[in-house]
Order: C-alpha cells, then sequence, then structure tokens
C-alpha cells in the first residue's frame, strides 16, 4: 500500500498486521469506520474530501493502532501530555491524538503539570515554551532537578530557534513550530518516543548527522549557524560580509545538500551533530 500512511503505519504495525490492514483498507467504509470507535460518528458526519490526503492518514493511523493493539502490548507512547495555555491549541491537539486512537492527558500550565501525580509511563510531553507564570524551560529544568526522564518536544512560536535549542540542551527531544500540521506532530510524537531520554543534558552526538553537515561549505555552515541563533538573513548578511540574496542563495544550498524539507529540519540535524553545543 502506497501513499503518505503507509511509513506512518508501519512504524506500530508487526508485519502480518500491516500486511492484516494492506489488504482491507480499501473495504472500509463509513459504517464500519464508526463501528470500530475509532472516530466518532459526529467527526465523519463533517464534509470530507475522499482525495484528502491529511484524513486519510490519521484514518490509517488509527485504524493501525487498533489493529496492532490485537497484536501486540499497548506502547507508552500512546500516553500523551499536552502542557498548553491556549485553551484552542490544547484542545485542537487533544482532539487530533485521540482521533489517532492516543490517550490524552491536558495541563493549562507547567505549575498545574508538575503539581500532578506524573504518570511514569507518559510516551511523550508536548510543552509550550512561553506560558505565563512558570515558562517551558522552567519546567524541564525542574524536572531534571526531580529525575524525571520524559520524551520531551517542546512547542515554540515561529522562528524562536534559540529558545527551542536551549530547550534541547536541557534535555528536550524535539520541538515543533506553531502551526504545525496534523502530520508533522504525528511524525515528532513518533520519533520522540522513539528517542533515548536522559536527565544529563543534551543529547549524544549522531554520526550520521555530524557527516551530513560536514559536507557544507565553510560559507553554509556559517549561515546555518546564523539560524541556530534566530538570526534573520539580514542579520546573518551584515556579520558575513554577504548580500541578503547570496545569503538566501546559501540556505537553499544547504537545505538541498542536508536532504532536508525545511528550516526546522536543519536545525533538528545541526543539534543532533552538535552544532549548536552550548
Amino acid at each position: 500500500m502506497a501513499g503518505p500512511g503507509s511509513r506512518s503505519a508501519c512504524r506500530v504495525l508487526q508485519p502480518e498486521v500491516y500486511n492484516r490492514l494492506s489488504r482491507c483498507f480499501s473495504a472500509i467504509t463509513f459504517e464500519s469506520a464508526v463501528k470500530s470507535g475509532i472516530w466518532s460518528e459526529q467527526y465523519y458526519r463533517r464534509p470530507h474530501s475522499e482525495s484528502d490526503q491529511e484524513n486519510r492518514l490519521l484514518f490509517i493511523t488509527a485504524v493501525a493502532r487498533k489493529l496492532a493493539a490485537e497484536a501486540m502490548p499497548v506502547s507508552d507512547c500512546n500516553i500523551v501530555a499536552i502542557v498548553e495555555d491556549d485553551d484552542a491549541v490544547r484542545q485542537s491537539t487533544a482532539g487530533l491524538l485521540r482521533r489517532t486512537g492516543r490517550e490524552v492527558q491536558c495541563f493549562t500550565s507547567g505549575a498545574e503539570f508538575l503539581a500532578s501525580n506524573l504518570l511514569a509511563d507518559f510516551g511523550c510531553v508536548l510543552l509550550d515554551l512561553h506560558m505565563p507564570g512558570m515558562d517551558g524551560l522552567s519546567v524541564i529544568r525542574i524536572l531534571k532537578e526531580r529525575g524525571k526522564a520524559y520524551p520531551i518536544v517542546v512547542l515554540t512560536g515561529h522562528g524562536d530557534i534559540p529558545t527551542a535549542v536551549e530547550a534541547m540542551h536541557l534535555g528536550a527531544v524535539d520541538f515543533l513550530e506553531k502551526p504545525y500540521p496534523p502530520t508533522e506532530l504525528i511524525a515528532v510524537i513518533d520519533r520522540a518516543c522513539a528517542a533515548p531520554v536522559s536527565t544529563a543534558g543534551s543529547p549524544p552526538i549522531n554520526r550520521q548527522a555530524l557527516e551530513r553537515i560536514s559536507s557544507l561549505t565553510e560559507r553554509q555552515r556559517a549561515v546555518l549557524i546564523g539560524i541556530l541563533n534566530g538570526q534573520p538573513n539580514k542579520i546573518i548578511a551584515f556579520e558575513l560580509g554577504l548580500s541578503i540574496r547570496t545569503v538566501e542563495a546559501y540556505r537553499a544550498q544547504l537545505l538541498l545538500k542536508l536532504g532536508v524539507r525545511g528550516t526546522a529540519e536543519a536545525v533538528r540535524l545541526a543539534i543532533a551533530a552538535g552544532l549548536a553545543a552550548a
């Protein structure tokens, strides 16, 4: 079965279960989907195009998790904590994750999260960095002091790369820029669940990431460091003595050479390679 949902489904399925899903997916109907209990009938009655690939991916992931549950124990990754003060973001994210078969616990602040009876089996924590009162960085520091190690994905505003980098130095395993598409959210959670976690701080250097970063020219590397520092193109251009257009060209070249689709992926790769080491 080809398509955007195939690799996502493979990550949660044993081969025989994946093959079963492949055979039955084409026969899945409105009625069988509602009876399965994966998504509510109310959700299905909203207008959706049959060609909507995003909804197709969400549905196939949910079906995959339901079938996988019949063949393997429930994974800790199915339990996600959302620490987010924005009601709309928190509720929409929780609804999305529940539709993919995950259990969700929501917290409106860092203080509420830390004051709760923290579960030992959270598969992932989605943590907003900018909340009133106690911010996300403070939450991570306190968790470290308590010896609590969760796969933490920090949620940042667009372009707030330096704070995300600092969070990853403290032990967060990934970051996600708002607003985030559903498919990217699911992919980031899957990566976080597979990543080793520790209270020791920055993750070890990834050799493959280091090799890819080493392929960059000196100028491309300098531009990437500017991106890690959260600098706009005009500041990078000023510091390197280049034109803005030249910096834009270097940005495009380094993304192509690293084999990534955007700035966020390049930043993740750079952090994994230790380029942003404090």
